[in-house]
């Protein structure tokens, strides 16, 4: 059965998308990052624990997340998209090669290879505020609470939502409610706004709490 074709694009939105683009200056990865290194100054984060030099490892690069989202949070054109209190999570399964921690094997996704899983919190501005390799066997609910309660930006996430995979009412637990959403969407918020989730309760570690 063929794919549908897309319809032409008008004159005007052609028009619109070539005025856009040369507005916009082609530059190459790295003279991007160092830019936005001039602005934010993340790469003071990238410390070695004993020598004080760049190195890069999951507690660098979460405070280099921080800054940058922070940095971003504080723009105004950032808050023309969103408060920062409303973020979803989804995951992204990409095929691997060679030994990989976490990688497993799923026909279903990766025919005779292995592959992971990449999950990721996004807030309502477009920063990504946490993000996480993960198995893909293990369903995505038991990784939703981890960046909510481990976030250190200056985003006060009230609302969150994922899709039915990352759904559980183990949220429940930590002072959140359900609230019916279209299609498969389900929005998780406190309870009461004066209400702060508990750290030391995380949906891994507490399954028999469930009825």
């Amino acid at each position: 059965m063929p794919d549908d074709e897309g319809e032409d694009l008008p004159p005007s939105a052609k028009a619109l998308e070539e005025h856009v683009s040369r507005r916009l200056p082609h530059v190459e990865l790295p003279e991007l990052l160092l830019e936005v290194d001039q602005w934010t100054h993340f790469s003071r984060r990238l410390t070695h624990a004993d020598s004080g030099y760049p190195y890069l490892r999951e507690e660098t690069l979460k405070a280099v997340v921080t800054a940058l989202v922070n940095f971003q949070y504080k723009q105004p054109l950032a808050h023309h998209w969103g408060g920062g209190t409303l973020s979803s999570s989804d995951g992204q399964r990409f095929p691997v090669r060679g030994k990989v921690r976490n990688a497993v094997s799923l026909p279903k996704y990766f025919g005779y290879g292995q592959g992971i899983t990449f999950y990721t919190w996004t807030s309502d501005q477009f920063s990504q505020y946490g993000t996480k390799v993960i198995s893909t066997t293990i369903r995505d609910a038991t990784y939703v609470l981890d960046e909510i309660l481990d976030n250190e930006t200056d985003l006060a996430i009230l609302e969150h939502t994922t899709d039915t995979a990352g759904f559980t009412v183990i949220l429940t637990l930590v002072g959140y409610t359900r609230i019916p959403d279209r299609g498969e969407q389900d929005r998780l918020r406190p309870a009461s706004p004066d209400d702060t989730p508990v750290p030391l309760l995380c949906a891994r570690r507490l399954p028999t709490l469930l009825p």
